[in-house]
């Protein structure tokens, strides 16, 4: 009698922490000042909604491919939305920074900068989880595939030693 070996199980890479970067996105669309913010204050809760949704599937669905290349090309659309959206409210807060309009403080420049620059990071964040390596179950599923951003320490053209994580501290 042959004994069949278990089929290799199809592992689903958890979408929590890329969900509440997401909501994170939205929620600083949200606070921004009307004269930074590109879109009505509405339109990050419907955003929020096409993401999310997308998002959910996979896990119900058990990971299949027509809900992965959904998920994928929504995350790819609300990368380039919002991104189109940062850099307008950047080019609007470089003006404001030159004109110095005497409405707006030195304060609300800071903190909406910052809020433009934390949403950029999140922004770029979401597009790398989508796109490295074949995606999320691109990773989960295929422990042999090579990183798309490799670290100097890694080495480039070869394989980083098992376990390697990047490190600051200088060699001595």
């Amino acid at each position: 009698m042959l004994m069949k070996e278990p089929a290799h199980q199809f592992r689903i890479e958890p979408r929590w922490p890329v969900a509440l970067a997401i909501v994170a996105v939205l929620l600083l669309l949200v606070v921004l000042p009307g004269r930074v913010r590109v879109f009505p204050a509405w339109v990050p809760y419907v955003i929020a909604l096409v993401v999310l949704a997308p998002m959910i599937a996979p896990r119900l669905t058990g990971a299949q491919p027509r809900w992965l290349r959904v998920e994928r090309w929504t995350t790819v659309l609300f990368f380039l939305v919002g991104w189109g959206g940062n850099l307008a409210g950047l080019a609007y807060l470089i003006l404001a920074m030159v004109k110095r309009p005497a409405d707006i403080t030195g304060l609300q420049l800071s903190a909406s900068s910052v809020a433009v620059w934390v949403t950029n990071v999140l922004m770029f964040s979401l597009l790398y989880w989508q796109i490295d390596r074949g995606g999320p179950e691109g990773r989960m599923n295929d422990a042999s595939a090579r990183p798309d951003w490799l670290f100097p320490q890694a080495g480039a053209g070869e394989d980083p030693p098992p376990g390697w994580k990047p490190d600051v501290r200088p060699e001595l």
